[in-house]
């Protein structure tokens, strides 16, 4: 596993206080940090993105490290078209979930110095873009910030004073983090095995959840059909004994093909998504299946993004099919 640490500035966490870490300079600002996260991730992609970096606090209580759990984007106001202030219109997706636990970030373009109408618990101006760049391309995203200032009219001399203690902070976390959390390639209690009867019910929900399900396809005609046909290619991702991801592989002696690759929404930008590509592709080796192809609709940004991070690549051949067994 290959790890990128992402942090705005120099300043922040030079170089030689992780010499073996791969540090990766954004810059300041959202775009920045899109622009120069996104072409790491075309040339190099790794496993995991951690960012760190300085915030503000909009509570006088938290201090120190805190690990973000929710991400924000406090200037994106179209309001006058109707659309909530944070939300980015035509998009479903709202605040960003990195964690179970920790405090919510609001990143926006603006050093703040006064309370932004978008209320979180701290302020910045990367991780949100940063942690959709991840999300787009299902790469696990964590973000930890050193409170560096209160965002106030002091914010500018603060947050200087306080680089150094940081970088002394987050170095130690690290150590930490990597020991265990970076230990193994998957979360905690999430393995990959064989469909089994069993799973059936919950499968079909999962899809119906991912927005998979279409009217002409019966997901338990597919389930059935595909259970005579080289079982050991419908793979189940089961997290504390719940199904939260699936896939289905098969090979016809010239090429392998992947079809309801589906991660539940709550458990998306975790990896499990390239975990299970990552399978496929060692089941397909191990059949001797010298290529897989697939389909992605044109409108899925985020499986085009994952795919091109595996390494797959748009080809312009046209996709014909016909129905010779109806499901209805």
């Amino acid at each position: 596993m290959s790890l990128l640490i992402c942090v705005a500035l120099q300043d922040e966490l030079p170089n030689r206080r992780l010499p073996n870490e791969r540090i990766l300079y954004t810059g300041v600002g959202k775009v920045n940090a899109a622009m120069t996260l996104a072409e790491a991730l075309a040339t190099q992609p790794p496993s995991h993105v951690i960012n760190f970096g300085t915030a503000g606090a909009l509570r006088s209580d938290l201090t120190g490290l805190v690990q973000v759990a929710q991400l924000h984007q406090r200037d994106m106001d179209v309001r006058g078209l109707g659309v909530p202030l944070g939300q980015t219109p035509f998009e479903q997706e709202g605040p960003i979930v990195i964690a179970q636990s920790g405090v919510s970030c609001g990143t926006g373009d603006s050093f703040v110095q006064t309370t932004p109408e978008l209320v979180t618990d701290i302020v910045d101006m990367e991780a949100y873009a940063l942690a959709k760049t991840c999300e787009r391309a299902q790469i696990p995203f964590t973000c930890v910030k050193y409170i560096s200032d209160n965002a106030n009219d002091a914010a500018h001399t603060d947050w200087r004073d306080n680089m150094t203690k940081g970088a002394d902070a987050f170095c130690t976390w690290f150590e930490a983090w990597r020991s265990t959390e970076f230990a193994t390639k998957q979360p905690p209690m999430t393995k990959i095995r064989r469909f089994q009867e069993e799973d059936r019910a919950q499968t079909i929900a999962l899809w119906q959840r991912c927005g998979l399900l279409r009217p002409w396809n019966d997901p338990d005609m597919d389930i059935t059909r595909k259970l005579s046909c080289q079982a050991e290619g419908f793979l189940i991702l089961e997290h504390e004994g719940a199904v939260i991801g699936s896939a289905m592989f098969g090979y016809d002696g010239h090429r392998g093909m992947v079809y309801y690759l589906a991660i539940d929404p709550l458990h998306q930008g975790r990896g499990h998504a390239r975990a299970l590509m990552m399978r496929i592709e060692e089941l397909a080796i191990s059949w001797g299946c010298p290529k897989i192809n697939l389909f992605v609709r044109s409108d899925n940004d985020q499986a085009t993004g994952l795919y091109k991070n595996l390494g797959y690549a748009v080809e312009t051949s046209a996709a014909f099919g016909k129905r010779l067994i109806p499901d209805d």
